[in-house]
């Protein structure tokens, strides 16, 4: 079974081809194909392999985060796909993203639900038993399959803290905003190495993890409550700043609607801190270093130009991708 999975440059890169390993491991075949969208927009070499994948392609996932639009050959892949009959599921944390091309599945709509719960669910075990699932429904293997496993959708990063009332507060306290999906992929050595910066200078650090937008797979309440959850009125008044290692504008994610209106609500403005957006670089820590051209442009439009949308002040970047 042969599948094709294009992913946005802030996806992990590893979480598919590891999945597929263990899949091979474990003694089944498949052919896991999978490209990167800033890859296919820069190189025509890399389009034309991805299109040539397409034959005897059982399924095509595309993850992207802040919609399609930064995926600019999506359009032309999309016909190709349109004509050779495979199936599509696209990721995406715009609705309409997801909707507008939900007819491009041919399968079931039990199935079509499935597979976008493995896939919105995420982490390691998620991916593996999505391609278990894959191989059982469509090549008849005889593997187990288990059923998606459950994250919480928001939270605290603290061991065994639950309500925010309970974390010790200080003279002066920084609530740090991440993704749910650093949780889940345990890609966090850079909110650790944060939230330990931040305690060292005697800080108090109120470690927020949500996921942005309201999913009722995800079962996330998005990022409007889950601040006034975790940021409720008493908090304010001792909080001096949010640092937020989100990317995009989260105020047009929490509320993306279809374009025509102003975002109606801002949390932000809500809660009346300031809020310093810390970048998640593409480059590596070497790269950055060593190049003199400075941030690229996807990174410039998704951690400056959207964040300062919401009125965000930009920071130095926080992290790089290794």
């Amino acid at each position: 079974m042969r599948i094709l999975n294009i992913i946005c440059d802030m996806q992990d890169n590893g979480l598919t081809p590891n999945a597929a390993k263990r899949i091979k491991d474990d003694g089944h075949s498949i052919d896991v194909w999978q490209f990167g969208t800033s890859d296919i927009d820069s190189h025509e070499k890399y389009f034309a392999e991805a299109v040539g994948v397409l034959d005897d392609c059982a399924l095509v996932i595309i993850r992207v985060h802040a919609g399609l639009t930064y995926f600019k050959k999506f359009d032309r892949l999309k016909d190709e796909i349109s004509k050779k009959g495979v199936s599509l599921i696209v990721q995406s944390e715009l609705p309409e993203d997801v909707r507008e091309n939900r007819p491009l599945f041919r399968g079931s709509e039990e199935d079509y639900v499935a597979i976008r719960t493995y896939i919105e669910l995420g982490g390691s075990d998620n991916e593996y038993d999505l391609l278990a699932w894959l191989l059982r429904e469509i090549d008849g293997a005889d593997i187990d399959v288990k059923a998606p496993s459950r994250h919480p959708a928001q939270g605290i990063y603290l061991p065994n803290v639950d309500d925010v009332k309970d974390i010790p507060l200080k003279d002066v306290n920084v609530a740090v905003v991440f993704n749910q999906n650093n949780v889940v992929n345990d890609n966090l050595a850079h909110i650790d190495a944060l939230i330990e910066e931040l305690g060292s200078r005697d800080v108090g650090v109120i470690p927020i993890y949500l996921t942005p937008n309201p999913s009722d797979i995800l079962g996330s309440i998005g990022i409007n409550e889950s601040l006034r959850r975790y940021l409720p009125t008493d908090i304010r008044r001792s909080l001096g700043s949010i640092v937020l290692a989100l990317p995009f504008s989260q105020l047009c994610l929490s509320d993306p609607g279809d374009g025509t209106e102003r975002v109606r609500e801002n949390i932000f403005e809500e809660i009346g801190v300031p809020v310093i957006q810390a970048t998640t670089m593409f480059n590596s820590r070497e790269g950055w270093e060593s190049d003199t051209s400075g941030l690229g442009p996807y990174e410039l439009s998704m951690n400056v130009f959207w964040p300062e949308y919401d009125g965000q002040i930009i920071s130095v970047p926080l992290a790089s991708t290794e």
